[in-house]
This record gives C-alpha cells, structure tokens and sequence, in this order.
C-alpha cells in the first residue's frame, strides 16, 4: 500500500466508530438489523442518528417487513423490556424511603410517573432514571390483518399492554384483543383555551381533507364541488365541536354527528342557535320562543366563528338556498354514507372511549394499527389517513423539548397509500419531537401518483439518511441510487502478454 493510502487510512480512522463510546449505551433504542457483508458483524444506526428517519424500499416479496419492520420493532420491544425492568429493580431498591407508588397498577401498566420522589433526592433519581432508561413509545401502521396480528403478539408475549385499532373481526366475529376505538374527532379533555380552538379547526380541516381524499379517489372529482363539500363538511365539524358540550353535554362529537347533520339539515338548528347564545356578542337577535329573527342576524359578531353564521343562515336554513345546496352535496352525502356506515368502520371512529394519540406519546405506550386493505383501496385510505394525520397534529404540540420528550419510535408498511401533503412534516418536523420514522414502500415511482404528493418523493429522498433498498427496483431507482452512493476509484495494475 503506497503512502497516500496509508496516510488516507490513518486520517479517516474514527475510534468512536470502532468503539462504542457512549454513556448509557445499554439502554439505547439501537436499530441492529444489518450486517456488513465482508466481516458478518452487526451494523448499528445508532439511536441518536435514528432520529435522521429511515426508508425502506423493495417489491413486493423482498421481504421489506419480515427482514427489517418486523425485527427493528420486535428489537425496539426488546429494549423497552429491557429499560423498564432496570426501572423497576432501582426503583424496588428505593421503595418507601426515597420514593413511593402514587397509584396502584398492574405489572403490564408499569409507567415510571406512577412513582414520586419522597425526597429531593428521590425526585431527582427517578427523573435520572427516566431519562437514562426510557421506555420509549411504539406505533405501527399496517396495511393487513398478518402484519399487525405479528406485532400485537410480538408486544404481548413481552408482557406489554397494547393499543390494537383494527376493524378486522376475529373468527367469533367479534373485536380482537385489546381492541380500542379511534375518533378522529376526539378533543383531548386536557386541551383548553387557544390549544383546544387550535386542534379543533385542525381536526374539522383533517375530517375534510380525508373525505375529500375519498371524493377525489371516486372519480367524480370537480373543483367547484370539491371546494363546496370541503367547506360545508368543515363547517358542520367545527359548528359541533364548539355546541356540542351546550347541546348534549358530555358527549364527544364522532363522524356519524357529522353525517346526521349533512344527511339531514333541519338538525342543524339546536347546533346554530347555541353559537349564536354562547358565542354571540348580541341577545336581542331571539324572539319570546329563543329562535333568531333572521332580521337581526346581522347585528350579532361570534367572534373567530363568525364565518359560520352567514352559510347556515343563507344556505342551510335558508329554504332557497337549502335546496340548492342540499342538490349540491349529493356526491358528499353519498361517500360519507359509504364509509362511516361501513359496520367495521363505524364501530372504530364512532366511539365515546377513544385512544388518545397524545396519552399514547406522553407515556410512551403501544400502539397498533391495521388501516386494512381488505376493506377496499378507498376505505383503507382514509381508515389510514384519518390516524396517519391525527398523530402528525399530536406529535407537533408535544410539551417539552428534544430532551426531554419521551422518544417514540413510528412505523408504516406501504406509506404510499397514505400520502398526502401534509405527510411531509413527519420527514422534516419529528425529529426535534424526539419521533423517529421508519417507512416502507414498493417504489419511489408510487409518489408521482398525483401531483399534490409528487414532491414528497424529494422530501422522502431528502430526510431519511437511512435508506435500504432491496433488489428488484426499477431501472430509474437503480440509477438514482447509483448516483447517490457516488464511485470510487481503484487503481488495477496488470502484467499480461
């Protein structure tokens, strides 16, 4: 070897990257599913560098799930185990005199919040022991009934409580194990002020940009009635949200509220009149019997939703424009009927007792969800977007910082099916909310499906410094990777006659 190779060799020598250097490393959330070819010892991401997201791309049959989802989640479950019963040997040690239970549990439920410091010194040991061994929170979206069944018994057979959002029945035609409802229109009890306003107005556009998903995949697709079903739809959403607790008081607004509404107009009446009585700047605008005089409407200000009264006064309620647009929202009425009275899918959304995506990564919990393919290409769509996008606006108002949130390790099989936009914050905002992604999917070609998603190719590309690919990619994959990877030089010298 001449002397510039060995010079090369000595200055790109790193001993961090021979020897493991860091603190703590026997609780970190390591990804160990690669091998290097030429010694067959492990290659590690590194938990830290996890946090730089990570994408999965093969045909169908490459064994994407089995060799990397399947085994990076079950090592992930691994060192939860791991992390929690260190936990709960240093927290036996300590028991009744430098901390104490502050409820009971069950060994399943184990949280390190259900333990308070009787001490100063207690305290500040049991925050340590969260920060260095923490159990660290897991959700998978799978796009079949195998996948997900995998990953529930993976979790439980480890001892794990899970979340399990599947509408597939067992063979007693009955929920599986651990079943729990999703609504996608459930305002975590916690929220209030400005923070409850936000996510309200964000779940509304959310029930509308996956309806509208819904719409587009149909077929009858137009741009004037698109606009026209998304605002109506949004309206509705927000108009229950914000009476619901005046109308009918401690129930949480589901999607089949929403359809009643779009189904049947004169129900909007007891939803409008306690906006304008509890919302409203004005009283006089009621007669003797509590109905608004259409007359006064005019002289009353709901404030931030004020843009609600002008369409149910003139287009709602309005028995000229309540014909037109009762004509005008036929295709609306038709997907929603579709899809919510759908008996798998409504026993899923149209729930009281709802999972709380911002419980499930505060405490770090398990969740998994099957958004089912054999339901049909429309309805697994948006079972998958209405969670997919429902996590994205949780994981952005997480409290805290990068160091302080509880790390959350996320998984999709088949992303594809699940684009849209707003999926690019999952690739340039999780990180510093200490989410990391993995996703898997056949080919990068899928996201040029529609125009509104093609540029998530290029965010994909850009924000995952892991990227494993297996054989059988297309030609135009093979040179974009090829081009990635870069070349290296290598001097042959050659004696021959």
């Amino acid at each position: 070897m001449g002397d510039v190779e060995v010079q090369k060799g000595i200055y790109g020598f790193k001993i961090d990257k021979v020897i493991d250097m860091r603190k703590d490393k026997k609780f970190k959330y390591d990804l160990k599913f690669l091998r290097r070819m030429d010694t067959g010892l492990p290659y590690i991401i590194k938990m830290k560098d996890r946090q730089l997201h990570a994408s999965i791309g093969g045909a169908t049959g490459a064994a994407k799930t089995s060799t990397v989802l399947t085994i990076s989640i079950a090592n992930d479950l691994d060192q939860k185990a791991f992390n929690e019963d260190h936990c709960k040997k240093e927290l036996e040690k300590r028991m009744d005199t430098d901390v104490a239970k502050n409820r009971m549990f069950h060994d399943r439920d184990f949280k390190i919040k259900y333990f308070t410091g009787l001490t100063e010194e207690g305290q500040r040991f049991i925050d340590g022991l969260r920060a260095k061994a923490p159990s660290a929170g897991i959700t998978c979206l799978a796009p079949n009934e195998s996948f997900s069944d995998e990953i529930y018994m993976l979790a439980t057979n480890r001892g794990f409580k899970v979340n399990r959002v599947d509408p597939i029945l067992n063979e007693n035609d009955e929920h599986k194990e651990g079943f729990i409802g999703f609504n996608p229109l459930y305002i975590p009890e916690k929220l209030t002020g400005i923070k409850r306003e936000l996510d309200i107005f964000k779940k509304a556009k959310l029930f509308a940009d996956v309806l509208q998903a819904l719409y587009d995949m149909s077929g009858s697709s137009d741009v004037y009635f698109a606009k026209l079903n998304k605002n109506v739809t949004t309206t509705f959403t927000i108009l229950l949200l914000v009476t619901m607790e005046y109308v009918h008081p401690g129930h949480h607004v589901t999607p089949e509220d929403v359809q009643r509404l779009v189904d049947d107009f004169d129900l909007v009446k007891p939803y409008y009149y306690a906006l304008l009585k509890n919302y409203g700047d004005n009283d006089d605008v009621f007669d003797a019997a509590g109905n608004p005089i259409p007359a006064r409407l005019k002289d009353i200000n709901c404030g931030r939703y004020q843009f609600i009264v002008p369409l149910i006064n003139n287009d709602i309620l309005n028995e000229n424009g309540r014909k037109q647009m009762e004509n005008q929202i036929r295709g609306l009425r038709t997907i929603m009927s579709d899809f919510i009275n759908n008996p798998l899918i409504h026993d899923v959304f149209c729930v009281q007792e709802s999972i709380d995506i911002d419980k499930i990564l505060e405490d770090g919990e398990i969740t998994v969800v099957n958004y089912a393919l054999e339901l049909g290409m429309c309805e697994a769509t948006a079972f998958g977007l209405f969670f997919s996008l429902s996590f994205n606006n949780a994981v952005v108002r997480r409290p805290g910082t990068e160091f302080t949130r509880l790390p959350h390790y996320y998984y999709i099989d088949e992303f594809p099916i699940l684009l849209h936009s707003d999926q690019e914050q999952m690739f340039t905002m999780f990180r510093q909310y200490n989410v990391s992604n993995m996703v898997a999917f056949q080919t990068y070609d899928l996201f040029d499906k529609t125009p509104v998603t093609r540029f998530l190719k290029g965010v994909v590309m850009n924000n995952t410094a892991h990227q494993v690919v297996f054989g059988r990619v297309s030609v135009n994959e093979m040179d974009m990777f090829s081009k990635l990877a870069g070349k290296e030089l290598q001097t042959i010298s050659q004696d021959t006659v």
